[in-house]
Parts: C-alpha cells; structure tokens; sequence
C-alpha cells in the first residue's frame, strides 16, 4: 500500500509539474496585434500567435533551432477583434 501511495505522489507530481511547464504566456498587445505562445497542440513545446487585430487573421508560429518557424495567416471569421487569451 505503501509503495502504491508513493507511486500515485509521483505521477501526480509528474503531471502538476508539466502543466506548469507549458503554462500559456501572458498576451501582448500593441494598436495592430495581439500576441502570445502556448502550447496549442499539446506537444510540450509552445507556438506563437499573433493575431492581427483589423482582419481577425491569426499566424502560428513554431520554435524550432531558437528560431520561430511561421505558417501563412489564416482567417479566424472576426474582424475588429478586441480581446484575446489562452489557457
């Protein structure tokens, strides 16, 4: 019983510890845009996103060699966004 107690701990440890990892960052907003990185895909790595804020477009972007690879814009459907989050 004793070692099934201390089995359960460590994957509970385990799975706190990777949420915690790949927390979303905050979001950045400047008049055009707003941007941030989460883990969308549920990879362990974070992509960006950057949403444009007139045409509702968003890009992804993937970190790869310290380096951002970035997809063509995609239209999200809104226009005039306002807000924007994760999590």
């Amino acid at each position: 019983m004793r070692n099934l107690f201390g089995t359960a701990l460590l994957l509970l440890g385990a799975a706190t510890a990777a949420r915690a990892a790949l927390r979303p960052e905050p979001v950045t907003e400047t008049l055009a845009e707003f941007t941030t990185a989460a883990d969308l895909d549920g990879d362990g790595q974070l992509e960006l996103i950057v949403v444009d804020k007139p045409s509702g477009q968003y890009r992804l972007g993937v970190v790869t060699a310290s380096k951002p690879t970035w997809n063509p814009a995609r239209p999200s459907g809104l226009t005039g966004v306002t807000g924007f989050s994760t999590g």
